[in-house]
């Protein structure tokens, strides 16, 4: 199987066990591609396009898909130490089970995606456009909001740790044990007196 290249098309094709470190495909379209169990250390997929695509059992250090457009696209059981895909568009992704130390999604559009059951050490979604987010059975670490527009978006199913940005909750839904949780720091950010 060649290796990735730039500016390519790649149509139902089925990638499994395969190395692709240090490997760059920007400005490439992918459509009903797999990659099953792959090693993707520092590929480079800037400006990139993925359409009925499916990472499943694959592992990264860094991933670099900025600028990238995902539609009906799963990640299940990654294991990925850094995503970073700001300025991305995501419609209909779902990321199912796996580990992401670092996902970066700054002043992404985000339209319908799904986290299930799955570990994100920081989840930075600053300057990002949310529209119907569910988090399901997950937990993370950090999450970062600053300047972000949430609609639609749904962090009941969610182990929050730190929230940065609090007041960019507006348009999230959370439990009422996450609001007793962030009663302390929301009174801090609103400089509320709590005796």
């Amino acid at each position: 199987m060649p290796g990735l290249t730039d500016g390519n098309d790649y149509d139902r094709l089925s990638f499994e066990g395969l190395d692709f470190s240090g490997q760059s495909s920007e400005e490439s379209h992918f459509a009903d591609c797999v990659f099953a169990n792959c090693t993707l250390d520092e590929v480079h997929w800037k400006h990139s396009h993925f359409l009925d695509t499916q990472f499943s059992g694959s592992r990264a250090t860094r991933l670099e898909m900025p600028s990238t457009s995902l539609r009906d696209v799963e990640f299940i059981d990654c294991r990925i130490g850094a995503l970073v895909a700001h300025g991305s568009q995501w419609t209909n992704v779902h990321i199912h089970g796996g580990k992401l130390d670092y996902l970066n999604l700054r002043g992404a559009t985000i339209d319908t995606v799904r986290i299930e059951g799955c570990g994100i050490g920081d989840l930075d979604l600053s300057g990002a456009t949310v529209t119907r987010l569910v988090v399901v059975e997950s937990r993370i670490q950090q999450l970062t909001l600053t300047r972000a527009r949430l609609k639609q978006t749904d962090f009941r199913g969610a182990e929050l740790s730190l929230i940065t940005g609090l007041i960019e909750l507006a348009g999230a839904t959370i439990s009422q044990e996450q609001l007793h949780d962030l009663a302390p720091a929301l009174a801090s950010h609103l400089q509320i007196d709590v005796d």
